[in-house]
C-alpha cells in the first residue's frame, strides 16, 4: 500500500466546470438569432444526455460505441460524460484505463474532482486498490465525495490503517463530515485490535450529532459486535434513539456470531414483541445464532 502520512491534499470547494466547444464553430452575433455558440452547446448537452440514457437502459457497449461516435464527430466530452461512463458497471479495465488517458489528456481527470472521483469508484470497484488510491493521491483538489469513497473503499477491503489516515486527512482539512465518512471507516472495524479507534469514532459520532443516522447507529452496532463483546453490543444498540427492522437484524446479526449466540434469539423475540415483522435476513441470522 502507499503510505499516506505525509500526503497534503489540497482541498476546493465544489465549482461548475463550463463545456468544451469547437472554437472554431464559434462565431458571434449581435442579432437575436441563436449563435452557433448556442446551437453547439445544445448538440453538446443533447449527446451527454443520450450518453446518460444509453448507459441505464441499453448497457456499456452502445454507451462505449456513442462515446466513440461522439468524439468522431468532433464533440467535446465534459466531466458528465467521464462520470456517466466511470459509473458504468459493464467497463471494463482495459476501458477504464483508455477514459483515464482520455481524460487526463483534456485535463478533467485531475482539474476537476467529480471525473477524478468517479475515476477512483471505477478502479474500486473493480477491485483495483492500488490503481484507486493513485489516483485519489494523485488528486490536486479534493471534495466531501472523493474523501468518502476512498475511506469506503480502504474499509470495505479491511485495510484499517490506511482508512484512518484517510479518515484523519479529512478531518484536517475542515470539511463538513457526513454519514457515509463514519460508515466507511466503522465498517473496516473487524477485531478487537480495533476497539479503541472504534470507540474514538463512537465519541465523534456523538460530537457531530450523527447518532440518530441509522446507517451511522447500525455501523457502530455492528462494530460493537465485532470487536467488543455481547455487553457492549447490547449497550449501543440501547443508545439507537431510531431503531428500524434494519438495525433490528444487525444487532441479531452481531450478537448471532458473539460469545453468547442465544442473545440473538432473545432480542430477536423483543423485536416481535415490540411490533417488527421479521424478514428473510432476520431469519437468517436468527438460525445462524443455532449453528455456530
Amino acid at each position: 500500500m502507499y503510505d499516506l502520512r505525509h500526503k497534503k491534499p489540497r482541498v476546493m470547494a465544489t465549482t461548475d466546470h463550463q463545456l468544451q466547444y469547437n472554437k472554431n464553430m464559434v462565431t458571434t452575433s449581435d442579432s437575436n438569432e441563436p449563435s452557433t455558440r448556442d446551437h453547439y452547446r445544445f448538440e453538446c448537452l443533447s449527446a451527454i444526455k443520450t450518453l446518460y440514457y444509453v448507459i441505464r437502459n441499453l448497457g456499456c457497449y452502445k454507451a462505449w460505441s456513442l462515446f466513440s461516435e461522439m468524439r468522431n464527430f468532433g464533440f467535446f466530452p465534459t466531466q458528465c460524460t467521464y462520470g456517466s461512463l466511470f459509473s458504468c458497471n459493464s467497463l471494463d479495465v482495459v476501458q477504464g484505463l483508455y477514459m483515464q488517458e482520455v481524460a487526463m489528456k483534456s485535463g478533467f481527470l485531475f482539474a476537476d474532482a467529480f471525473v477524478g472521483t468517479a475515476s477512483l469508484g471505477f478502479f474500486g470497484r473493480q477491485g483495483c486498490i492500488n490503481e484507486a488510491f493513485k489516483v485519489f493521491d494523485d488528486m490536486p483538489f479534493k471534495i466531501l465525495v472523493t474523501y468518502n469513497a476512498m475511506i469506503s473503499l480502504f474499509g470495505h477491503e479491511g485495510f484499517v490503517h490506511e482508512c484512518m489516515l484517510i479518515f484523519r486527512e479529512l478531518l484536517k482539512s475542515h470539511i463538513l463530515l457526513s454519514e457515509p465518512s463514519f460508515v466507511g471507516v466503522l465498517s473496516g472495524f473487524r477485531s478487537e485490535d480495533d476497539l479503541d479507534s472504534g470507540e474514538q469514532l463512537h465519541g465523534l459520532v456523538i460530537k457531530f450529532g450523527l447518532l440518530s443516522k441509522v446507517s451511522v447507529a447500525n455501523s457502530l452496532v455492528n462494530m460493537y459486535g465485532k470487536c467488543a463483546g455481547t455487553y457492549l453490543t447490547e449497550k449501543m444498540f440501547s443508545l439507537v434513539p431510531n431503531r428500524y427492522l434494519v438495525t433490528w437484524n444487525t444487532v441479531i446479526g452481531a450478537l448471532a456470531y458473539g460469545e453468547e449466540p442465544i442473545k440473538a434469539i432473545e432480542v430477536f423475540c423483543r423485536m416481535y414483541i415490540d411490533g417488527f415483522l421479521p424478514n428473510r435476513t432476520t431469519f437468517l441470522n436468527a438460525i445462524t445464532s443455532y449453528t455456530v
